[in-house]
């Protein structure tokens, strides 16, 4: 894989302004993710043209694993906003059911900067209690 992005550009974004990162983000593919950012010109907060960071695309796609592995670096904006003005919890409470709780209950203690009782409410009209059970609690 090495020899084919050193020619590419390791950071460098397709006509949709998403780079190998956020492929292999929303692809769920932990190593690499990994190998991606090992490099230096790696911009882990690199926004596409929806305004969609590499997290916000491993939220999309319900990819725990990978969310904990960007986070982790430490350099992961958690409350970058897309162009709807979603946090990656924001975007996760919207999409997902109680099938993805596990990416819910891992954002939420991570001062998260998003709309708490739209939020709520999306998932209450969504009959989605455990993941309103949480939200709740996190809200108080």
């Amino acid at each position: 894989m090495s020899p084919l992005i050193g020619e590419a550009g390791v950071d460098s974004p397709d006509g949709h302004g998403q780079t190998p990162l956020s492929y292999a983000a929303g692809m769920g593919s932990k190593r690499a993710v990994k190998f991606l950012l090992s490099f230096d010109a790696v911009n882990p907060n690199s926004k596409d043209n929806r305004g969609l960071t590499p997290l916000h695309h491993a939220v999309r796609y319900g990819h725990v694993a990978v969310m904990k592995l960007l986070l982790n670096t430490g350099s992961v904006d958690v409350n970058s906003l897309d162009i709807e003005g979603r946090t990656p919890l924001a975007l996760t409470t919207e999409l997902y059911g109680n099938t993805k709780e596990e990416a819910v209950q891992f954002l939420i203690p991570r001062n998260q900067k998003w709309q708490r009782p739209k939020a709520v409410a999306f998932r209450c009209k969504r009959r989605c209690c455990r993941v309103v059970r949480k939200l709740l609690k996190w809200i108080r």
